[in-house]
């Protein structure tokens, strides 16, 4: 993941950037898989956003007090976040990260202009294992396509890329008619 930290008077200001590892359990932690993320930074309020590599990115309601003595435990699973459904409500009752942007344009579109399938596809066609240009051959390994994260990028098939995209665009709260050419914004300042 990427975190950023972000000016408390103006959150569209990025002041500090930090690549980070994010574990199992959620955790996010430096990129040595153990410590704390440290900023350089005086300790103040600020805004904090994390973003990852085809997910639309989050960012702390409020300014969070960062402390390199005492950090902060930012929980955005059960934390509203800057803008109008910026996360997925999952069926546990928790938040997730949009899925689907696989073309890193901060949006993830099912149909219509730059959508996702497409790059799923592409990569899925171009594979240079793909020797027969199968659009059900599983490409491996790790991808901005692989939308679930399982190390797997799957046009068509058993647990293809391209659902997630389909049923997140499907399912968005503000998606009111269910179209399929709805298109989910990142909420980030």
């Amino acid at each position: 993941v990427f975190v950023e930290i972000r000016s408390a008077s103006n959150p569209s200001m990025v002041l500090e950037t930090k690549s980070a590892l994010i574990q199992r359990d959620g955790d996010i932690v430096s990129s040595d898989g153990m410590s704390d993320l440290v900023f350089d930074l005086n300790e103040e309020n600020y805004y904090v956003a994390v973003r990852h590599r085809n997910h639309l990115g989050v960012m702390s309601l409020f300014p969070v007090y960062l402390s390199a003595s005492n950090p902060p435990l930012i929980d955005f699973t059960g934390t509203s976040t800057w803008g109008i459904n910026a996360q997925i409500q999952l069926q546990s009752g928790l938040n997730a990260l949009w899925c689907g942007n696989t073309n890193t344009d901060n949006q993830v579109i099912f149909q219509g202009n730059t959508n996702e399938p497409n790059q799923i596809f592409f990569k899925v066609l171009t594979d240079t294992g793909n020797g027969s240009l199968n659009t059900n051959f599983i490409s491996k390994g790790y991808q901005i396509e692989d939308v679930d994260l399982d190390g797997e990028t799957i046009y068509q098939g058993g647990n293809n890329d391209t659902n997630p995209v389909f049923f997140n665009v499907l399912s968005h709260p503000g998606n009111n008619l269910t179209n399929s050419n709805y298109i989910i914004v990142e909420q980030l300042p």
